[in-house]
Order: C-alpha cells, then sequence, then structure tokens
C-alpha cells in the first residue's frame, strides 16, 4: 500500500503541471483577441484588420517597434483599458508571444479631397516577468514603412504581413 502510495505522488505531480500548463496556454491563445477588441474599442477609429499571424520569432522584438502602448495589466502603458489601481511595472522584453497585426486606416474624405488609405502594424505582446504576466499592445508605425521598420518585422517572423508591398518610404 506504502508502495502504490509513493509511486501514485509523482504521478499526480505530473498531471497537476500538465493540467496547469494546459489552462495557461489556453488562456493566453485566446487573450490576444480580447486585446485586440479593447484595442479597437479605445481608437475607435482604425479600419480593417487585413492580416493577422503569429511571430515565429519574438525574441527579435525590441522597444524600437512600439511608438504607444495599451494595456490593461500589471505593466505600465501608454494608454490604459481600465483604471489600474496597482503600481504598474515596466514591461520585461522580449516579449514571450507576439501577434502581428496589419490594420488597412479607413479613408478620410473633405469636400476637396480623398486621401489614400493607410496601414497601421500593431503588435499584440504576452509580456512575462518572475511575478506576473499580462498582454500588451503596441502600436507600430503607420504606412509609409521605414526599411528598417520593415526590416525589424521580418525578423520577427511575421513575413505573412507582405509590408514589403505596401507604400513605404523606399517604395512609394
Amino acid at each position: 500500500m506504502r508502495r502504490l502510495f509513493l509511486l501514485l505522488i509523482p504521478v499526480l505531480v505530473l498531471i497537476t503541471v500538465a493540467l496547469a500548463a494546459s489552462i495557461g496556454n489556453a488562456l493566453t491563445q485566446s487573450g490576444w483577441e480580447d486585446e485586440l477588441q479593447k484595442y479597437y474599442l479605445q481608437r475607435r477609429s482604425f479600419g480593417t484588420i487585413q492580416a493577422v499571424t503569429r511571430a515565429s520569432r519574438p525574441g527579435n522584438f525590441s522597444k524600437a517597434l512600439s511608438r504607444i502602448t495599451y494595456g490593461s495589466g500589471p505593466y505600465s502603458t501608454d494608454y490604459s483599458f481600465q483604471d489600474k489601481t496597482f503600481v504598474a511595472a515596466n514591461i520585461p522584453y522580449p516579449p514571450d508571444e507576439v501577434w502581428c497585426v496589419l490594420l488597412k486606416n479607413s479613408n478620410r474624405s473633405t469636400a476637396n479631397s480623398v486621401t489614400a488609405a493607410s496601414y497601421t502594424v500593431i503588435f499584440i505582446n504576452y509580456h512575462l516577468s518572475l511575478w506576473f504576466g499580462g498582454w500588451v499592445v503596441h502600436e507600430g508605425e503607420t504606412s509609409p514603412f521605414s526599411p528598417e521598420f520593415i526590416r525589424r518585422v521580418d525578423a520577427l517572423g511575421c513575413e505573412p504581413l507582405k509590408l514589403p508591398q505596401l507604400p513605404s518610404a523606399a517604395n512609394p
């Protein structure tokens, strides 16, 4: 009986760890969509989603890709989706997960002219520190994209966005 009990303990520990990992993974998989929705409600001005892809190399993400940050988690961001009632921590880099989203901004028209559509890239990142984790939306460049920005996005593994085909500073 005692042997059975000693064998059962490691099995239960493994099952508990596997269950916790799968629950955590399920939470992070849908979390980026929630953050995209919050961003949409906060901004109210971006147009349509053109492409979404998960970065294959999130470790290449740096602050240089981010102009403005939005979030509702434990990290200090430029804009918050909710009132923060706690002390916010600095965002740890690199993130554990990065979702790259290409947005086509709405055409704007006035009585005299219609402006061409522009594009914006946002990154929805899961940042994890030793104490906590949370999603942060990083707003990147708006077209025309700089060659350096395109290079950095490609280094993340966000090639399906096809940024070089869009108007850029090198390709007007």
